[in-house]
């Protein structure tokens, strides 16, 4: 008789929670997400189905939900509540010969020593018997004139260590580090390097790359076969200097100079994809601990693998941080900070087709928006580039 009146009263989906009309709401997984714009360790690539073509208002947006994903990523752990004080016995226990009194400061400073000078200028030194003064007299007695004497030369003393101690903290600050640019004073740039100045262009390296790159030809080059540079940027990270020219849709050419200020190295890189992590999780699947950018093999979506290219091993290393000073057709200028790491595949073509592909990922921050880019290049004649 239980079991019947039970299968009246217990409904048929009571086991669904926060349904309505069969509807509720998809299991989600707290846990750091296994993919970020459709992309994945190596060996679980996918395909992104949302669109990647954003307009420039939709992709502002996007930047700067991402920078607050990104903030939200850096923001540290809520830490554990402090355990409550043991409760202390009523009854007062003997020191049995320990100090209580807090063991001196070693790092002293202007605001501790301060006060030591003040009294030492005022009062006599410690053993001194404190002077007196006669009865209807004003002047000072010998034991006065003794005891200021004393309380002068300890006040030199201390100012003696105050001396020393700013001394030995100045030379430790200039010593501690080596002098870094200021944000805001770009590299000395080189002559000939501008925005506006055009390049000769060739369209036989990229008819080369098709087959075997998604590597993608500027679009605009003029009738005359010449590319205008509408940016300048000078990347700069711990000891290098690459200075970029960037073209039409966001590609450009990546320079490294010699002690000339001659281009030894130079590199065609264009947009491959661009990824705004929307959460923390995202976010943590390319710059956590075992993050993509730094992972030692990078997958894009189309299945082509890379390898890290700056440092093999078979470990995840951090990624190299950059600060970019970019300047704008207009006048004016930003900066952009960024974390990358450079991978790169062999084509297996046959010469003169362009023997690796590079594949430049970045987590970029400008301002109050961030973003993911992922950018491919190949290697380009330096002759190219004269004018």
């Amino acid at each position: 008789m239980i079991a019947l009146a039970l299968i009246f009263v217990v409904p048929e989906n009571s086991g669904a929670t926060g349904g309505t009309g069969g509807y509720s709401r998809p299991a989600t997984n707290v846990r750091t997400p296994s993919v970020s714009g459709g992309y994945r360790r190596p060996g679980k690539a996918t395909t992104n189905t949302a669109p990647s073509a954003l307009g420039a208002t939709d992709r502002a947006l996007a930047r700067r939900t991402a920078r607050q994903a990104l903030e939200a990523f850096r923001a540290p752990l809520p830490s554990a509540p402090a355990a409550a004080p043991a409760r202390r016995s009523s009854v007062a226990e003997p020191l049995r010969g320990v100090s209580r009194r807090p063991s001196p400061r070693i790092d002293l400073d202007l605001d501790d020593l301060l006060p030591w000078l003040i009294v030492a200028a005022r009062t006599p030194s410690a053993g001194m018997p404190a002077p007196v003064m006669p009865l209807g007299t004003g002047g000072a007695t010998p034991a006065a004139a003794s005891s200021g004497s004393w309380g002068l030369l300890w006040f030199v003393l201390l100012l003696g260590v105050v001396a020393a101690f700013a001394l030995h903290a100045l030379l430790r600050r200039r010593s501690g580090t080596a002098p870094r640019a200021a944000r805001g004073v770009p590299v000395a740039r080189p002559a000939g390097l501008r925005v506006g100045m055009t390049l000769p262009f060739d369209p036989a390296p990229f008819l080369l790359a098709a087959p075997v790159t998604t590597v993608r030809m500027p679009t605009a080059a003029t009738a005359s076969g010449m590319l205008t540079v509408n940016e300048l940027g000078v990347l700069t990270g711990d000891t290098l200097v690459w200075w970029r020219l960037y073209v039409a849709d966001g590609a450009f050419f990546q320079l490294h100079l010699d002690t000339n200020a001659q281009p030894d190295e130079c590199r065609y890189f264009s947009l491959l994809d661009e990824v705004t992590p929307a959460d923390a999780g995202e976010w943590a699947l390319w710059l956590g601990d075992e993050g993509l950018i730094g992972w030692p093999e990078f997958q894009t979506q189309d299945g082509r693998l890379y390898r890290r290219q700056w440092t093999r091993g078979t470990t995840r290393i951090a990624p190299r941080a950059f600060d970019e000073h970019i300047e704008t057709g207009s006048g004016a200028a930003r900066w952009q900070r960024q974390q990358a790491m450079l991978y790169a595949r062999a084509t297996l073509a046959a010469p003169p087709a362009p023997p690796t592909e590079y594949l430049w990922v970045a987590a970029i921050e400008q301002d109050d928006a961030a973003w993911v880019a992922l950018y491919v290049g190949i290697d380009m004649p330096c002759a190219l580039l004269t004018e």
